[in-house]
């Protein structure tokens, strides 16, 4: 286990008044940079998750953390693989000399069904990814371990409003991020004209 401490520590934390949200705010002295986090849920096992305000603070290593649930998920299955995959099926199950020829086409299937089920849901990739934008309770920005992550994956799971919330969150992330992302391409498109 790592004595890393963290580059970010709380400064300030605020209870929302008037019906505004918590808010915390977390600081890095080396850079001067701050993040915010605000209060977005409190879900039925009584934990609490925090969103960072601007999805572009993210501190490095959860950039890096969704990158890798991008890769996990994002990769999919090309036509390629699904040939693949039959013709080593149809090996299998032609070889009429192998006694295990069933045991083995079944766990191809087996390894097809897991694949399938990793890469082709984007429910799971979307909930994958809120566990890298969201923090649970008081865990750090900048410190990303797969406990925590397995505690979230876990709680979500067992909640289905919690999912519906958290997919709407980050149904509605993306969309203002994209909208953002073409307003300043539409910029560049211009200024190299």
């Amino acid at each position: 286990m790592s004595n890393f401490d963290g580059m970010f520590k709380l400064i300030s934390t605020t209870p929302g008044q008037d019906g505004a949200k918590d808010k915390r705010i977390y600081r890095n002295d080396e850079t001067s940079t701050e993040i915010v986090m605000t209060k977005l849920y409190k879900d039925g096992q009584g934990h609490t998750w925090w969103g960072f305000d601007d999805l572009l603070t993210l501190p490095f290593i959860r950039q890096m953390a969704a990158k890798r649930v991008i890769e996990l998920y994002g990769n999919g299955l090309s036509i390629d693989d699904i040939k693949q995959y039959t013709a080593q099926l149809k090996v299998y199950l032609k070889n009429h000399q192998d006694p295990e020829r069933y045991e083995k086409a079944y766990a191809k299937v087996l390894e097809i069904e897991q694949l399938t089920d990793m890469t082709a849901d984007p429910v799971r990739q979307s909930l994958g990814l809120c566990t890298v934008y969201l923090l649970i309770d008081d865990e750090r920005p900048d410190i990303y371990n797969q406990q925590t992550q397995n505690l979230k994956m876990s709680s979500l799971a067992m909640d289905i409003d919690a999912q519906a919330f958290f997919l709407r969150w980050w149904t509605d992330s993306i969309q203002r991020y994209g909208n953002l992302l073409k307003g300043l391409s539409a910029i560049a498109s211009m200024t190299s004209q």
